[in-house]
Order: structure tokens, then C-alpha cells, then sequence
């Protein structure tokens, strides 16, 4: 694969190291991420939300 530099490289590689190891252990990223994501908007105020 071509990413354009090697940090960039660097990052996917951890990214899809984390991913896989997910599915392996039977667990959905893409849920976790959203899980995560709702709880953290319910604890902050809205005017702090990143974009």
C-alpha cells in the first residue's frame, strides 16, 4: 500500500493492527466507536462537542 509518507504509514499500520485485533476477539469497531461516542456527547456540554 502507498500512503504518502512514512508517519502516515506509520498510523494505518497501528489503525488496522487495532481493527483486526477487534474482529479477532469477536468485538465490532465501528459499534465500540459509536458507543463511546454517544456516551462522551452525554457527558459533555453541547457547546464544548468537538466538530
Amino acid at each position: 500500500m502507498f500512503f504518502g509518507s512514512l508517519e502516515t504509514g506509520t498510523n494505518n499500520a497501528l489503525i488496522y493492527t487495532l481493527l483486526a485485533n477487534c474482529r479477532t476477539q469477536g468485538l465490532d469497531p465501528e459499534d465500540a466507536y459509536n458507543t463511546v461516542t454517544l456516551l462522551m456527547k452525554q457527558k459533555r456540554p453541547s457547546n464544548r462537542l468537538p466538530p
